[in-house]
């Protein structure tokens, strides 16, 4: 999408503004005053919110204005962001934090915050295990566990029997599982995601800087690059090693065009041969080992090029997805993967500040 299709969407970024549902009802309309909000995504974390009140405090009662009932613990809030008439829902999620400020001068202000669907799978622990299943359709169970739609691409891989350990969360368990097939796992509004990062996906935008983009602050960094990754694990039907292999070349998506190169061809050229990182992981066959160790080469490969940048407010920008950056030399101007958003409305308009990550440069 052109950025001036953006433009004309949001009505040239005039009059931003946000809806704040709570329990289906709009906070605004109910005459509260709310001074700015802010809504973080993330594919490493849940989904966060925060709000602030600035009318909290009955001057005449000398008290915060029914504080428990307006905003109870697990209360469900729902946000949208946008300008004029085009609004976006940006998160669906439930209160977990109240916070007040007794300043020393000036009313004091009530601050509201919480998190996505995701924080119910980060409450406690479980055991279970499934028989002849693959990772996708643990994740698409696990989904409909908290009545969310599930958006699961399939993975390679059949596991005679899967057993989930003590002492984790169906977060970290679906994380987990995530990291072995290089797939991205997160709550996108009502659905979970575990899809293959979209690094092959057309960019949503084309920002440049110092005309869309206002800044960008990018970090090349061969720390933890390798060559080669190396899974071994034990056949105990076979009697035998299992080792699965992947190098550089493997790289998910990696983009060479003009010259580019991935953290593995650096480390060769720097160091004149094989850098290899070698794993003892339990593994049931030849295809798991191969499939985890590609997964580990792509997590060292993603982190090759990391990047923090500032943009005007823009609802539809979210981790997932590619955005093109421009006007900052051969090296830099390429697509991006977004791995981080947030979206915040204050008094001094709404701005958008995202991470990104890429495998060459």
């Amino acid at each position: 999408m052109e950025f001036a299709q953006l433009e004309k969407k949001y009505a040239n970024f005039y009059a931003p503004r946000f809806e704040i549902l709570l329990e289906g009802e709009d906070l605004l309309s109910k005459g509260m005053v709310i001074a700015g909000v802010s809504v973080e995504h993330s594919l490493e974390e849940a989904g966060y919110f925060s709000f602030t009140v600035e009318d909290a405090f009955d001057p005449v009662r000398q008290d915060l204005r029914s504080v428990s009932d307006l905003f109870a613990f697990g209360s469900k809030i729902e946000i949208k962001l946008g300008y004029a008439k085009e609004m976006k829902r940006m998160l669906v999620g439930v209160i977990t934090s109240v916070a007040v400020d007794f300043a020393e001068s000036g009313s004091p202000h009530l601050t509201v915050s919480g998190y996505d669907a995701t924080y119910a799978m980060m409450r406690g622990n479980k055991a279970r295990s499934w028989d002849d299943i693959k990772h996708s359709g643990i994740a698409s169970a696990i989904a409909g566990d908290y009545s969310l739609q599930a958006d699961c691409e399939d993975t390679p891989v059949t596991h005679p029997k899967l057993a989930k350990q003590e002492g984790e969360s169906d977060y970290q368990f679906l994380k987990k599982l995530a990291e072995q097939n290089y797939y991205d796992f997160f709550v996108s509004g009502d659905k979970l995601v575990f899809k293959k990062p979209g690094m092959k996906a057309d960019p949503f935008v084309k920002l440049e800087w110092r005309k869309s983009l206002m800044s960008f602050r990018p970090d090349v960094n061969l720390t933890g690059q390798v060559t080669e990754v190396e899974v071994r694990g034990w056949d105990l039907k076979e009697k035998k090693e299992i080792v699965g292999k992947a190098q550089a070349g493997d790289e998910w998506a990696a983009d060479t065009s003009k010259g580019r190169k991935s953290g593995g061809d650096y480390m060769k050229q720097v160091f004149g041969g094989k850098v290899v990182q070698t794993v003892r992981r339990p593994v049931g066959s030849q295809a798991e080992a191969d499939q985890m160790a590609k997964a580990i080469l792509n997590k060292h490969a993603e982190g090759l090029v990391n990047g923090s940048a500032d943009t005007i407010g823009i609802p539809d920008l979210l981790p997932g997805m590619r955005v093109e950056l421009a006007g900052l030399g051969k090296m830099f101007s390429k697509p991006y993967y977004i791995e981080e958003t947030s979206h915040s409305i204050d008094t001094s308009g709404y701005r958008t500040t995202f991470k990104v990550k890429g495998n060459t440069i």
